[in-house]
């Protein structure tokens, strides 16, 4: 009885943290003003961000209680899903916050649903309706004016001089979407469809964790840190990323090769191999990095039996060529439509600029590491934004040294016009390989864990990966949020609410005036990328530092980490 009385304490209080985490994200929804095409967002407010750091550290106390119940887990099961399920629907019925990548989702939907290639031309050259000869650019400029929400939507898509960036998979589930979906619907139906699709792919996520945390007598509890995870819930549900497929895609590979390692029967073995290898390959489709995890997940089977680890490379590869087959024929029929088309057209197909190179050769955003190695090799140069007031407060290296060194690199034929950026990419692809072969000789030849994947060095291999990027958009964190909760590591859920600070720099961004630190002046969103970004990364590296030193004094019993 007293066990039972407890236990129904620590529901009660899992329910009530869940009740505010609702809450919280009503209070969101009321105060979230922005205008509806995303263009202009006034000054957003900074209590936003708060609240959703607020909801992350209800989750964490949440998760806290239910690893403490020992008895029946179905009622604290039906609590979190129900709870879950409740966030995600207010989430899809509320303005989106501070993002509008969904019009693109859209817009690629419905050239795509008329058979026509996303990545011939770019919203901006449709927009500009010059005369052509080009019957599939004739149909899009058609397409364009087909309703009033049609050409709403394509002069609301961001970064309109770029071609589209996402891979053909992401492509046929826009096109899924939009196909019978009337033109005519308000821009408002539009946007709903479309999140609505990625909270599907999201559910079905939430489920496979469920399946996975029940496949090996994981405890229950630890669905919480996906399901009632704010940044997946905002970022999904509110904010309709596709890295809700993704995700999906990537756990359906890992689910696959978990029951490969239970699973006895060398045929069903071979099978469980082949369709693991076309789960990641289609999320290598959907959206390029997945490919990251592969020799991990190679190495899991290959620990066992090499012969199944080769099936499951070979339809790796075959699944990946064949979803990325064409966007690479596109990219490059546009490329050769350059070369031979008139000097007019020629221009009207530069300003259709390649999105893909562009975003992994010129992009940066919240890179705290990245801009940590960047900006002590890149040379000061006066005419550029981020060298006008100075250099960075952790800029150490001297500029001359950072003039020979990008003049060393650029002399043996690399770094184009972007040398820093270049050579930085190669310094953190150094590291992370050095990292991940070491975690590739630990889920080779570690034979002591409890499941035939290892859950958490595959989430270190997603978490490092992330934070060695130029680009480190807390949206990116879905495709690790679902390996984290089954690594059973409460760190990162925190680590999680850390990375919702980056929609602060919205509203450091309207902040007026020039403030002095450490010889260089700073302002607007100058004060997030040189102030407040650090502030978070190290909130990041305390959180991580003190989970490991209290978990090494944390008996195994008490189960923060390890707990079932």
């Amino acid at each position: 009885m007293r066990s039972i009385d407890q236990d129904l304490k620590l529901w009660s209080r899992v329910g009530f943290a869940g009740v505010g985490q609702i809450v919280l994200l009503a209070i969101i929804s009321c105060i979230h003003s922005s205008s509806e095409d995303g263009s202009q967002f006034g000054r957003p407010s900074i209590i936003v961000p708060l609240l959703l750091i607020a909801g992350t550290a209800l989750a964490f106390l949440a998760l806290r209680f239910a690893l403490r119940i020992k008895k029946s887990q179905k009622p604290l099961l039906c609590l979190v899903v129900c709870v879950g399920i409740s966030l995600r629907a207010i989430g899809l019925f509320t303005t989106p916050i501070l993002e509008i990548d969904y019009y693109r989702y859209i817009w690629d939907g419905k050239v795509s649903a008329e058979g026509l290639s996303p990545y011939s031309y770019s919203p901006a050259r449709i927009l500009e309706n010059e005369p052509s000869s080009e019957l599939s650019y004739r149909h899009a400029v058609a397409l364009s004016t087909k309703s009033e929400s049609n050409f709403t939507i394509l002069q609301r898509v961001h970064f309109a001089d770029y071609r589209t960036i996402y891979p053909p998979v992401s492509q046929i589930v826009f096109a899924a979407a939009m196909k019978w979906f009337p033109h005519t619907a308000s821009v408002q139906a539009h946007i709903v469809l479309i999140k609505a699709v990625m909270v599907l792919f999201d559910l079905l996520t939430m489920w496979l964790v469920f399946l996975l945390l029940k496949r090996l007598d994981f405890h229950l509890g630890w669905l919480i840190t996906y399901a009632w995870n704010p940044l997946v819930i905002k970022e999904i549900a509110n904010s309709g990323h596709l890295d809700s497929i993704v995700s999906f895609f990537i756990l359906a590979s890992v689910y696959l090769v978990t029951q490969w390692t239970i699973q006895e029967k060398s045929r069903r073995k071979l099978g469980l191999s082949l369709l693991s290898g076309v789960a990641l390959g289609l999320g290598v489709g959907a959206k390029l990095f997945p490919i990251v995890l592969f020799p991990a997940l190679f190495c899991t089977i290959a620990r066992s039996r090499w012969s199944m680890a080769a099936w499951f490379a070979l339809s790796f590869v075959a699944t990946s060529f064949l979803c990325l087959w064409p966007m690479y024929q596109a990219i490059s029929n546009v490329g050769h439509e350059a070369s031979s088309v008139s000097t007019v057209s020629k221009q009207a197909v530069a300003d259709g600029k390649e999105g893909l190179s562009s975003f992994l050769t010129q992009w940066r955003m919240n890179d705290v590491i990245f801009s940590g190695i960047y900006f002590n090799l890149k040379p000061d140069n006066p005419d550029e934004v981020d060298n006008r007031t100075g250099s960075p407060w952790f800029v150490v290296s001297s500029n001359e040294f950072r003039k020979q060194a990008t003049r060393w690199w650029q002399s043996i034929g690399f770094g184009g016009t972007r040398p820093a950026f270049m050579l930085t990419r190669i310094v953190t692809m150094i590291l992370f390989a050095l990292f991940y072969v070491w975690q590739l000789i630990g889920i080779y030849w570690e034979r002591e864990f409890e499941t035939g994947v290892n859950f958490k060095r595959l989430t270190w291999i997603a978490v490092v990966f992330l934070f060695l990027q130029p680009t480190v958009n807390p949206w990116y964190w879905i495709w690790v949020a679902p390996l984290a909760c089954l690594a059973r590591d409460a760190r990162w859920l925190l680590v999680a609410g850390c990375l919702l600070t980056y929609y602060c720099r919205f509203w450091f961004k309207t902040i007026e005036g020039t403030y002095h630190f450490a010889g260089t002046d700073y302002s607007g969103e100058r004060l997030f990328d040189h102030g407040l970004a650090w502030i978070e990364f190290a909130c990041i590296v305390a959180v991580v530092v003190w989970f490991y030193f209290s978990n090494r004094k944390r008996q195994p019993a008490n189960g923060l980490e390890l707990g079932r």
